[in-house]
């Protein structure tokens, strides 16, 4: 949903939504202020919640299978990538029995414990000890809003230059997950995501297409779901042509995959709005 945040949504906007292991199209949401959570950060950042892997053309799905017991502090094993800086926020929740973790992309470690739903994946510099790509984090004790919860996570530090000549060369393991597509979605999103990246040669010059197509369509709170059988995206891109992040982010997705660039639906929140105090 990143790249849609400044569409023209209200401006203290805050989706209240359990963000489970699915995400299904829908009609109209009706968005509230109430704050989900106070956050102490160097920088502002978005917050990630789940990510999930599997279009269905009705929504996506989180298929990690395995579920793992992390313990304070214990480091994930995510896989590392290059560019990227390390960042430390603590988050204090404002709701009452709040288990999930929000953490800047990629968090790292969580200083409780927690259960976090993953897929194992490969270890090139040790086959014996495989990696985690971990998709929801839930804490297993109770926060104390008074002092919150500490999450490290590896942010993108990349330039546009560095992304540009990156080649594009991705391990099996994620293009066997993130280039899926279900044969319900129709040719016409294919060929128009072709035509968009046409003469592209490049995942980050693809991408920036795409989003910028997609910025032309109004952003709408108030549509209606899409018809039973009728793929969402389709649906979004020929013949509602308006919507909210749901749908962009899912248009976007689907259609850098349609290209051969991998990409998954990521949900969460915007970085929200810098909170005063006073200080003597």
């Amino acid at each position: 949903n990143r790249p849609y945040a400044t569409i023209a949504a209200p401006p203290s906007a805050t989706a209240v939504s359990s963000f489970g292991k699915s995400m299904s199209f829908g009609g109209p949401v009706s968005l509230t202020d109430r704050p989900i959570f106070d956050a102490d950060a160097p920088s502002r950042t978005y917050w990630r919640a789940a990510a999930y892997d599997q279009y269905t053309s009705g929504g996506w799905e989180n298929t990690a299978p395995d579920v793992a017991v992390i313990d304070s502090n214990e480091p994930f094993r995510e896989p590392q990538v290059s560019a990227t800086q390390e960042m430390t926020v603590t988050v204090y929740p404002l709701e009452q029995g709040q288990e999930l973790i929000f953490a800047p992309p990629q968090p790292q470690r969580v200083n409780v414990p927690v259960n976090a739903t993953l897929r194992l994946v490969p270890n090139e510099a040790d086959a014996a000890e495989p990696l985690r790509s971990i998709s929801l984090l839930r804490t297993r004790v109770r926060i104390d809003p008074e002092t919150g919860y500490q999450v490290v996570s590896s942010t993108s530090d990349a330039s546009p230059s560095a992304l540009r000549a990156d080649a594009g060369a991705y391990p099996a393991w994620i293009t066997e997950k993130y280039l899926q597509l279900p044969e319900s979605v129709p040719a016409r999103v294919r060929e128009l995501a072709a035509e968009i990246t046409a003469g592209l040669d490049n995942p980050y010059d693809k991408a920036n297409a795409i989003e910028k197509y997609l910025r032309t369509y109004k952003y709408n709170q108030g549509i209606a779901a899409p018809p039973a059988g009728q793929d969402g995206v389709d649906y979004f891109l020929f013949d509602i042509k308006e919507g909210y992040c749901d749908y962009y982010a899912s248009a976007m997705a689907v259609m850098l995959r349609s290209v051969g660039v991998p990409a998954r639906f990521v949900v969460g929140y915007t970085p929200g709005q810098q909170k005063e105090t006073n200080e003597e």
